[in-house]
């Protein structure tokens, strides 16, 4: 995969530029929003933020509420686990509604994740519009000042000795960003996961000018509950967390569960449209025997 390298341009606006990590060279561009970026913008908040993403998460509620009833209707639903039937050759009906129970029994776990997370979701912009408990409990990690450089033009920062002073510092770390500082007192942020604390990253806070370690952040110190929840619940949500096997184990269940909104469209749709039928064929066949 390439790398994406986001930079400010200097009119203002930003670019990411995806870069072969092998051979350094730049394969494109992709100014403004990128398709990844669209996507994740619809789905979240549905492009109007703040009241988008009140209504996604506000789903949440019925989404749970689908799952208790449907642990409720289907009696011994475990069985499913151990005896799966679909009946592939009966009616579309009773197809389709052995394959919803089946792909629904073992969604279950999938299905309790996502609506818990997005339930969290909507908390947690309520609690940041009300401004209640969002501090992080510590100030930020910055460059003593006397370790700035004075120059007449902005030093040079060498990614390499960066990425290499905290590799050595965390040497289990899978790398995953690289955050370049914004002012003269920012550090340079490597960010990446070496399994100390599950679901949460490492960060290693690194001088920029003398590439030298001063502070390695992760796991449960120093945060505060709510953003150590927001950190936990979104990993979960997104399956951004175990690398490349986690991410296709959340993408197979996420095509299961949007499975069973049409499997289950579908099942209701024929109920309702026999039920129909049957019921205006009764009302004629009622009808017919009055006039007689």
């Amino acid at each position: 995969m390439a790398v994406g390298a986001e930079m400010a341009l200097p009119d203002g606006t930003f670019t990411t530029a995806w870069v072969n990590p092998v051979t350094g060279a730049v394969q494109g561009l992709s100014p403004g929003n990128s398709f990844r970026q669209f996507i994740r913008a619809l789905h979240g908040w549905l492009m109007t933020f703040p009241t988008g993403w009140y209504l996604v998460t506000a789903l949440a509620i019925p989404l749970a509420g689908s799952l208790v009833t449907g642990l409720v209707v289907y009696k011994r639903f475990w069985k499913s686990f151990y005896q799966p039937r679909i009946r592939w050759k009966q009616a579309p009906r009773v197809m389709w509604g052995d394959l919803h129970r089946v792909a629904g029994t073992w969604s279950i776990w999938f299905i309790a994740v996502i609506a818990v997370t997005s339930l969290w979701f909507l908390i947690y912009i309520a609690l940041f519009h009300l401004g209640i408990g969002l501090g992080g409990g510590k100030a930020p990690v910055m460059v003593a000042r006397d370790q700035i450089p004075v120059t007449a033009v902005r030093p040079k920062i060498d990614a390499d000795a960066v990425v290499a002073a905290a590799m050595a510092a965390l040497p289990d770390m899978r790398l995953r960003y690289l955050r370049l500082p914004g002012t003269a007192y920012d550090t340079a942020s490597v960010i990446g996961s070496s399994g100390q604390v599950p679901l949460l990253p490492d960060i290693v806070r690194v001088n920029p000018y003398t590439a030298e370690v001063i502070a390695v952040e992760g796991g449960l110190e120093g945060a505060s509950g709510v953003e150590l929840t927001r950190t936990i619940m979104r990993a979960l949500h997104t399956g951004d967390f175990g690398g490349l096997p986690v991410k296709l184990i959340w993408f197979a269940f996420g095509s299961l569960m949007s499975l069973l909104v049409f499997s289950g469209m579908l099942i209701w749709t024929k109920r309702t449209a026999r039920a129909t039928v049957e019921a205006v064929r009764g009302l004629r066949t009622a009808r017919a025997s009055s006039n007689a």
